[in-house]
C-alpha cells in the first residue's frame, strides 16, 4: 500500500516539473538538496519516500496543496528515520503544539480568537482545514509568524504573499486602522 502512495507521489511530482517546465536539479537547489536529490527519489526511488520537511517544501515551490506529497487533512507523514518514542504515534498538527506550547485549552484559543472551540477541535483532529482567515488571526493574536502554520492553510498566491509581507510591517496603530478599514469592508459586503 505505502508503495502504491509514493509511486502516486512521484507521478504526481513528474507531472508538476513537466508542467513547470523546469529540470530536477532546479527542483533539488530549490528545496534546500544537492542537485541529484529529486532524480535519484523519481528515477532510483532514492529515498523511498519524502520526509516531512521535503514534502511541505515541494508544495511551497509548486504552489499546490501538501496533499500531493502525502500530507492531507490531518495526515502528517512522520519522518522515516524517526525512532524516538513516539515513532508511529500520528504526529500533532502545529496549531494544537502551539496550543500547547502557550498552555491554552482549546476552549481558551477559541475564545482569545473569538472562534468557537469545535471549530479549531476540528482543524487540530485533522477534520476541517486551516483557512487564511483564520490563520491570519492566529497569527496577529498569538504573535506567530505565518510560515509555521502556512503548510497546513490553502496556498497563498504570490499577491497574498506580498499583501502578508506588508501586513507584518504595519506598526500597531496601523494595522488597527486596517483592521478597521476591512471590518467596514466585510459590512459593505454582507
Amino acid at each position: 500500500m505505502e508503495i502504491v502512495k509514493q509511486d502516486k507521489i512521484r507521478v504526481a511530482l513528474r507531472r508538476l516539473i513537466d508542467d513547470r517546465g523546469v529540470d530536477m536539479a532546479t527542483v533539488s537547489r530549490a528545496i534546500g538538496k544537492n542537485h541529484a536529490y529529486i532524480q535519484q527519489f523519481l528515477n532510483r526511488g532514492v529515498p523511498t519516500e519524502l520526509g516531512y520537511k521535503t514534502a511541505i517544501a515541494l508544495a511551497e515551490y509548486f504552489g499546490c496543496g501538501a496533499d500531493v506529497f502525502g500530507i492531507a487533512g490531518g495526515t502528517y507523514i512522520r519522518p522515516s528515520n524517526d525512532t524516538g518514542r513516539n515513532a508511529g504515534a500520528p504526529m500533532r498538527h502545529p496549531l494544537q503544539s502551539i496550543r500547547r506550547l502557550m498552555g491554552l485549552t482549546t476552549a481558551q484559543m477559541a475564545k482569545a480568537l473569538g472562534e468557537k472551540e469545535s471549530a479549531l477541535a476540528a482543524i487540530e483532529n485533522g477534520q476541517a482545514s486551516l483557512t487564511e482567515k483564520l490563520l491570519l488571526k492566529i497569527s496577529r493574536t498569538f504573535h506567530i509568524e505565518p510560515e509555521d502554520l502556512a503548510a497546513y492553510a490553502p496556498a497563498l498566491t504570490p499577491d497574498e504573499r506580498v499583501m502578508l509581507l506588508r501586513f507584518r510591517q504595519l506598526s500597531p496603530d496601523q494595522r488597527k486602522t486596517l483592521d478597521n478599514m476591512l471590518a467596514g469592508f466585510e459590512k459593505e459586503r454582507a
